[in-house]
């Protein structure tokens, strides 16, 4: 009976772990290239209270969301720094 027990739980902790090492990495992010859910969040969150929407993440680097999004008719490509300032580019040409 105790050996099927720690075949059990060790079965369990073997399916888990990859899961929860993902949820850790997110948690801390490893590189300057990866970001968690909440600065995403707050990055687009900084870029729609500028007015854009039509929101989406290009790039992640070092802190700073590249974001495109619409504005007054156009495509703007932005840097959306860690503080939550927003710098857009000149309007993107279409296509």
């Amino acid at each position: 009976m105790r050996l099927m027990t720690a075949i059990s739980a060790s079965a369990l902790i073997m399916t888990a772990a990859p899961a929860m090492a993902l949820t850790m990495e997110m948690a801390h992010p490893a590189t300057v290239d990866q970001y968690t859910p909440a600065q995403k969040d707050k990055a687009l969150g900084a870029a729609r209270a500028q007015g854009y929407s039509d929101l989406s993440v290009a790039m992640y680097q070092a802190g700073s969301f590249f974001v495109k999004g619409d504005k007054g008719g156009n495509r703007y490509l932005m840097t959306v720094t860690p503080d939550g300032k927003v710098y857009p580019s000149t309007p993107m040409k279409p296509g």
